[in-house]
């Protein structure tokens, strides 16, 4: 059981409180940071780094500073923009600074925040309770009520993460033979990855709807020497076929997605109809679909049903995917033994693995 704390934590209001911050991180994320919040009329006293060939050095007239310099502002709010949330904490909470958040979402500040908003979570605390009760070892409890504590406060140290790779969990990872889906192929790293693993010794389906991505994608799959496992389709994954809206004006091509408002169109299909058309058994699915994993899990029910292919669905993208899609997984397959994996140190990269016991 996850219980809610009577303090509440909300980061757009938290930052609407504050007229200066210093910003933890003088990195691309932390050009981001200042941009969303000069956006917002907050001031930037100063950055901080650890990279020593920064310290001296300006970001737009504002000055970058060892951690050290911190101790004259322990009064002010520190934003850590930097996905190495968890290690920069410690080191702050080591040399007694404890007024910090979690900012390393300000890529795509509107996309991100809400999902810190412990009101909202609270909101949905019996399908949060529901979701920790199906996973089927403590290892995956515990990390689930540790992804949520880490949403309602944005705590100390970050969320807990994994001791396996991603997308190589003992229970439920790829083998030798495998004929494997692989949503959201972006240009190729977990295609290369798993055909490495498995010695090129199985059939990657690799889809990936975005021009730019889909080119690196098959660019990647012949100067790595990957024909004879991984193939590239350019289809997005989709409960049915259909041409949909796609935004891809984002800054990083990792984050694009299905959007009303999106710029572009692109083709998608479903698991069930392309394993269908192409006369395959599926072993494993693996989704990385930047929000769309609950309608391609939908059109995936007849191959699951029939193949009792291994899951790996990422389960972070949407504000309740964390809950819901183990949720979903359970109600459309009962028998299905579930696991979660989190492979950063931040919001990103949770990942919800499931296998038939059969």
């Amino acid at each position: 059981m996850i219980t809610f704390a009577k303090a509440k934590f909300d980061m757009e209001k938290l930052l609407l409180k504050q007229e200066s911050v210093v910003i933890f991180g003088a990195g691309l994320a932390g050009k981001n940071a200042l941009k969303v919040l000069k956006g917002k009329g907050i001031k930037v006293l100063f950055f901080c780094d650890n990279d020593k060939k920064k310290l001296g050095s300006y970001i737009e007239g504002i000055e970058i500073f060892p951690p050290s310099h911190l101790l004259e502002h322990t009064e002010k709010t520190i934003l850590i923009a930097s996905d190495y949330f968890g290690e920069i904490s410690r080191q702050l909470q080591a040399i007694g600074i404890t007024k910090f958040y979690y900012f390393g979402f300000c890529f795509d500040y509107e996309r991100w925040h809400g999902h810190f908003d412990s009101r909202r979570l609270e909101a949905c605390q019996s399908r949060i309770n529901i979701s920790y009760k199906l996973f089927s070892d403590e290892e995956s409890r515990n990390l689930f009520a540790s992804l949520v504590e880490f949403r309602k406060t944005l705590g100390a140290s970050g969320a807990s993460w994994s001791p396996f790779d991603e997308y190589f969990h003992p229970e439920v990872n790829p083998k030798q033979g495998d004929t494997i889906i692989d949503g959201g192929a972006w240009t190729g790293d977990t295609a290369e990855a798993f055909s490495r693993a498995l010695n090129g010794k199985c059939q990657i389906y690799s889809f990936e709807p975005d021009d730019e991505s889909f080119c690196k994608l098959r660019e990647n799959v012949s100067t790595q020497s990957l024909n004879g496992s991984v193939h590239p389709v350019k289809l997005g994954l989709w409960s049915h076929a259909a041409t949909l809206k796609f935004e891809s004006c984002r800054e990083n091509s990792m984050q694009h997605q299905v959007s009303e408002n999106g710029d572009l169109q692109i083709q998608v299909t479903s698991i069930d109809e392309f394993a269908s058309k192409n006369n395959i058994k599926i072993d494993l699915i693996k989704m990385d679909i930047e929000g769309s994993e609950i309608e391609a899990l939908l059109g995936a029910c007849e191959t699951i049903r029939k193949s009792r292919p291994r899951l790996q669905i990422c389960s972070y993208h949407k504000f309740d995917d964390l809950w819901e899609i183990p949720i979903l997984i359970k109600e459309l397959f009962p028998g299905y033994l579930l696991y979660l994996g989190h492979h950063s140190q931040n919001i990103f990269e949770t990942i919800v693995y499931a296998k038939s016991p059969q």
